[in-house]
Parts: C-alpha cells; sequence; structure tokens
C-alpha cells in the first residue's frame, strides 16, 4: 500500500486531509446500508487542511396539485350531504370539469372550457402541496495548490496525482483479455479531517464514502520552471467526490 504525503512536514500542521482509497466489493451483499467499500486500503494520501471546507445537504421536493374533477365530486357530495344548496354543488363540479377541459391544451373546446371560466369569475383551488421525493446525493468540491520544495516532494506529487486518477477510472472488463466490453466500477474514496497531533476526526459533519466524479490538473499555472526530471514547480489541484449513497436522519445522528 503506497502512502503519499504533502508536504513532507504536515506533521507540524495542526489539521490535516486524510484520502484512504478503499477497493470497492463487486457485490453488495447488505441492500439496507448499501456499503460499496471493503476494509481492503488500496492507499493513502494525506494533504493539508483546505481553507474551506463547504458541506451542502439538500432535499428534494415536487410540487403536486392535488384537485381534481373527482376532487370536485367529492366537494360537490359533501355540500349537498351537509345540507347545503345543490345548485352550488353542481357549479362546483362544472367549474373542475371545465378547468380540466381548458387545461387539456389547445383548440376549440379547450378555448370555449376557458371562456366559460373567465365569464363565471372562479377557477378551481389547485391545493398544491409538497411532495418529498427524497435527499440528494451529497457533492463535495476540494481545492489545493501544490508547491513541492524540491524535486522529491515534486516527485510525490506526480505519483499522488496518479493515485487519485488511477482509482477514480473503472477497470476494463469483458469475456476476453482483449476484450473491453465492461468496465467495473472504481474504487471507493474515504475523506477525513483528522488532527495532525493525535489522529482524532474534527468536530465537522463526517463524509460518507464517495466515488472521484471529476479531477483537474493545472500545471505551471504562474510559472514555467521545472525541477531535474521534467517535474513541474507547481500544480493546481481541484477534485470532485460524490457520496455513494443517500443519508437518513440516522446517518446524520451517527455525525455525517
Amino acid at each position: 500500500m503506497a502512502n503519499y504525503t504533502f508536504p513532507r512536514n504536515l506533521q507540524n500542521h495542526r489539521t490535516m486531509m486524510r484520502i484512504s482509497i478503499h477497493q470497492r466489493q463487486n457485490e453488495i451483499t447488505d441492500i439496507s446500508r448499501q456499503m460499496h467499500s471493503t476494509e481492503t486500503v488500496l492507499s493513502r494520501i494525506y494533504l493539508y487542511m483546505p481553507t474551506s471546507v463547504q458541506i451542502s445537504d439538500g432535499l428534494t421536493f415536487e410540487n403536486v396539485n392535488l384537485s381534481s374533477a373527482l376532487g370536485m365530486g367529492i366537494d360537490a357530495m359533501n355540500v349537498v350531504g351537509s345540507g347545503g344548496d345543490m345548485s352550488g354543488a353542481l357549479d362546483t363540479v362544472q367549474a373542475g370539469v371545465l378547468q380540466g377541459v381548458a387545461n387539456g391544451g389547445g383548440g376549440l373546446v379547450a378555448g370555449a372550457a376557458a371562456q366559460a371560466l373567465i365569464q363565471s369569475g372562479r377557477v378551481t383551488n389547485p391545493r398544491t402541496q409538497l411532495l418529498f421525493k427524497g435527499p440528494i446525493l451529497r457533492q463535495f468540491s476540494f481545492a489545493h495548490k501544490l508547491i513541492p520544495s524540491n524535486r522529491s516532494e515534486a516527485e510525490d506529487i506526480y505519483q499522488m496525482i496518479k493515485t487519485i486518477r488511477k482509482y477514480s477510472y473503472p477497470i476494463s472488463d469483458g469475456m476476453s483479455s482483449e476484450s473491453e466490453s465492461m468496465f467495473q466500477f472504481p474504487d471507493v474514496f474515504r475523506i477525513e479531517m483528522v488532527s495532525s497531533t493525535g489522529g482524532g476526526k474534527l468536530k465537522m459533519s463526517k463524509i460518507a464514502d464517495t466515488y472521484c466524479t471529476a479531477i483537474t490538473t493545472n500545471y505551471n499555472p504562474t510559472s514555467n520552471a521545472f525541477y531535474a526530471g521534467g517535474y513541474p514547480s507547481e500544480i493546481d489541484i481541484a477534485m470532485t467526490f460524490q457520496e455513494t449513497k443517500t443519508l437518513s436522519r440516522a446517518d446524520i445522528e451517527q455525525g455525517f
């Protein structure tokens, strides 16, 4: 297992970002937990703590209209059952039917229905409510500026970036060694913000197992200098990760 650290004196920093790359299990045995990673660590990368760590939770809802001609009919029956005016109940049903026709699209019939609603001055209450769909898969972006102080650190950065890119990509798979008809899923990244001294986790929302969905490398953004061996003297790296599963309230209780 290869470990890479930048900068080399990272232990002098009070905090660090630890990226553990875990082998993905190809058969998900626990469907309820949806665990994608094994405890087999392929590589560990230690970087200085980024200036900003943004964690965005999101939950999706959809607007739904509960009114319909059937709903209008139920309202009308409720009016009659409570001893209300029958003519008013019929007006309620008529308004609902006209609204449905008018919402159906263009054409003479829909136009006539819309005109009737305009003349009556009444439209159905759409009874709009929010329908909960579910939590989103959280996404995380991290940016680091890597300026090696010598050729040895420059080589570490080269190998570090190569390792992240390598395990972000899938393995070609097929019925023969020459076939590339299938892809195996990439491996899983476990990201933790920890203390450099005691190794304890910082009091921040934890990040569940992720896949690396994007990585951008910018070589020598402000200079054109290279170390011996062709290693760039400055590298900007931006990484985007997305969690492998959605979270529930139980996960939040556990610190995610």
